[in-house]
């Protein structure tokens, strides 16, 4: 960046290792978290938190800040793996490119001597119901904030007739014809992709007092109390192989996701993978 005569944003980044965003905070629990007893999304899935190897000591290198460029992260980048490997850093993990799933030929980490890991998943969601004043109406689906709530006295808003705002698509909706009221959002059956990002901006933008998202994503909702086994599968917004320079090579190589039914994975002689 320096090279680059960029400068580092003070506003929307900090001059220092310090993570901004908390994304290399998220990914480095996800690798090294300690162990949490109690953990639940609001009363789900209740059960205990840990990192893959909570023994593991972490060492974290900065080299893309919020004004970098793509010539300045083609050197930074590995400037800081260079600078890892000096310090005797065994594992490198580089979550920094990559989220533009579905859609196939969306991978950017496809080098063959890289190992590059999906996203992964469950095929299922927790399922939440909205039943309306007369009680013989009720819409089933995922929901944002899966607690029991009795409203009234609040219109739901649905914009029929024009296709932009019944998608709840950006900037589509008037903030005065929403504040306040249950958006609902109708499903988008072309294949587009961050509909659901796309929709919880309009509401937050709009200051709505909540949301109806109408989806068809997963394959099927079930309720906590579920006993049905789970099946892995790669979250919708990973990128998808091939790559385009060397696509006879099959990518990515391993999903990282739950492994359902197993307590203890040995690696090596002696190390242990928790999946608790």
């Amino acid at each position: 960046m320096q090279q680059e005569r960029i400068d580092i944003s003070t506003t929307n980044d900090y001059d220092s290792p310090k993570d901004y965003m908390g994304h290399d905070t998220q990914t480095s629990s996800t690798v090294a978290g300690s162990r949490v007893v109690g953990v639940d999304y609001f009363g789900y899935a209740k059960g205990t938190a840990i990192g893959i190897a909570p023994k593991a000591r972490i060492a974290m290198y900065k080299v893309l800040f919020f004004d970098t460029s793509y010539t300045a992260a083609a050197t930074d980048v590995p400037a800081g793996m260079d600078q890892a490997i000096e310090d005797g850093v065994d594992v490198l993990s580089l979550s920094l490119a990559g989220n533009n799933g579905p859609q196939t030929y969306t991978i950017l980490n496809g080098a063959p001597w890289i190992t590059t890991v999906g996203a992964g998943t469950i095929d299922r969601d927790f399922a939440a119901h909205v039943t309306l004043v007369d009680g013989d109406s009720t819409v089933t689906g995922k929901p944002a904030y899966p607690k029991n709530l009795f409203v009234s006295g609040v219109p739901i808003y649905f914009a029929h007739g024009n296709r932009t705002k019944e998608l709840c698509d950006f900037y589509s909706l008037d903030p005065e014809e929403v504040a306040g009221k249950y958006l609902f959002c109708d499903f988008d059956s072309s294949g587009q992709i961050n509909v659901e990002n796309q929709q919880t901006f309009e509401m937050g933008r709009t200051g709505t007092a909540a949301a109806i998202f109408s989806s068809e994503n997963g394959q099927f909702s079930a309720p906590p109390t579920s006993t049905s086994p789970l099946s892995p599968q790669v979250a919708y917004f990973s990128s998808r192989g091939p790559d385009r320079r060397s696509p006879w090579i099959l990518k990515p190589d391993i999903l990282a996701t739950w492994v359902p039914n197993r307590g203890l994975a040995t690696i090596g002689d002696d190390g242990y993978l928790l999946t608790d």
